[in-house]
């Protein structure tokens, strides 16, 4: 929550520290589970708006989707909220607000919560070791291996050679 009622005019930092028991409060239906991110706010109040810019660092506990295995994936995005002043609540678009100034507080949770959602990549699995190398799990690896040997290897599946073909045809 950022109360804003009072606030002169100008540059103001808030400062939150988003931990797991900001997730536990969305249960199951977060991909995240666990997550250490630092969130600061820089809110710059001016006479019918205000401009809330988030910086968001840190780590997120996720799942891996080649292995399934849980991994650390760092965090770090930078997100701006425009909130004007007006006679009733009203979210004009993904990043703009509208909030009638009597109510003086203005609840961030479920911003934060999809800031850190929208950071994350659409391809979730492990980092690679300095060597190039995947930091999977070995045991899952090998079973997929096993089930679908091309994965895991640059041999190039032999229906698109056959398309290339077809597109060198003229």
């Amino acid at each position: 929550m950022i109360p804003f009622r009072g606030l002169k005019e100008g540059e103001h930092i808030f400062n939150f520290a988003v931990t797991d028991r900001f997730f536990d409060a969305y249960g199951s239906i977060s991909e995240v589970h666990r997550g250490n991110i630092t969130v600061e706010i820089k809110l710059i109040r001016e006479s019918r708006m205000m401009t809330l810019n988030f910086i968001l660092t840190g780590a997120v506990r996720i799942q891996c989707d080649r292995c399934l295995d849980l991994f650390d994936q760092p965090v770090d995005s930078r997100e701006q909220l425009l909130v004007r002043f007006g006679s009733a609540r009203e979210e004009l678009a993904a990043n703009i607000l509208v909030v009638p100034e009597k109510d003086g507080v203005l609840d961030i949770q479920q911003y934060i919560y999809e800031y850190i959602h929208l950071a994350l990549p659409l391809k979730r699995v492990h980092p690679d070791d300095t060597q190039g190398n995947s930091t999977c799990n070995p045991e899952m690896l090998n079973m997929l291996d096993k089930l679908v040997p091309h994965i895991h290897h640059n041999s190039t599946d032999p229906r698109w050679s056959a398309l290339k073909d077809l597109k060198n045809f003229n």
